[in-house]
């Protein structure tokens, strides 16, 4: 949405943003092939919690009954905290075990997942399984008339970069929306993929990207790093390989 504008004019049947506290997570070092395992959780409590004085007549007994329930408060979230602990632990051990076991047979379940999700989809016409294909959002005229829109709005210095995009779609049944994932991991790796699924009502999204979008580290500096037109091509072979190896690990 544009500064100052009072509606945005692109509607969307998703949400603006989708979040969610990853608490529990199993992270995969691709370089040096290790695993890290990670629970979060809250060891002790982080304050004290000081006497409430009353303000009648009766203060001595309010604040007495205020610091024995204070006190009460405080041995109860330090039960849970202790809770919440032991099952980080629990799940911990649990989920390296389950690891650790996996051997061929991880990577026969991806095989499985992969397989069943397949566009199997099909309408019945009466004759014969009509597969439908993939129907783009604009068409090919419309597409290079916006091309030629980014343009101007580049040399008018609107923006320095634009992403123009559409959109292919296709119903589908049933769909296994992991194993799909599996399978664009499988046919089309990339450094920045992933697979977010917002529960059984909520968005899910498959994602195999080769550029990354946005990156914020310790010191606040935020990042983009856009792919498409960063270098021109090189004259020979030998400069194409150097400023693409430039290019992935400067």
């Amino acid at each position: 949405m544009e500064c100052g504008v009072q509606s945005n004019s692109h509607k969307s049947s998703l949400p603006d943003a989708a979040l969610f506290l990853a608490d529990r997570a199993v992270v995969i070092d691709h370089v040096n092939d290790d695993i890290y395992v990670l629970a979060l959780f809250q060891e002790s409590l982080s304050t004290h919690l000081g006497t409430v004085k009353g303000q009648s007549g009766t203060g001595l007994s309010m604040e007495h009954e205020s610091q024995m329930h204070c006190n009460g408060f405080h041995r109860g979230l330090q039960t849970q905290l202790e809770s919440d602990k032991e099952a980080a632990e629990l799940w911990t051990s649990m989920t390296i075990q389950r690891i650790t076991a996996l051997g061929q047979r991880g990577i026969d379940l991806a095989a499985e997942r992969r397989q069943s999700s397949q566009f199997t989809s099909s309408i019945n016409t009466g004759k014969e399984a009509y597969i439908p294909p993939f129907t783009t959002e604009k068409s090919k005229a419309t597409y290079i008339s916006d091309v030629t829109k980014c343009k101007s709005y580049i040399r008018d210095g609107e923006s320095y970069e634009v992403c123009l995009t559409t959109q292919l779609r296709r119903k589908t049944n049933d769909l296994d929306t992991f194993g799909l994932y599996l399978t664009l991991r499988k046919m089309n790796p990339a450094p920045y993929a992933s697979w977010l699924h917002f529960g059984n009502h909520g968005p899910c999204v498959c994602c195999s990207s080769p550029e990354r979008f946005l990156q914020l580290d310790r010191s606040g500096t935020l990042e983009a790093k856009p792919i498409k037109g960063t270098l021109p091509r090189g004259s020979s072979q030998v400069e194409d390989e150097r400023l693409r190896y430039e290019l992935q690990h400067r």
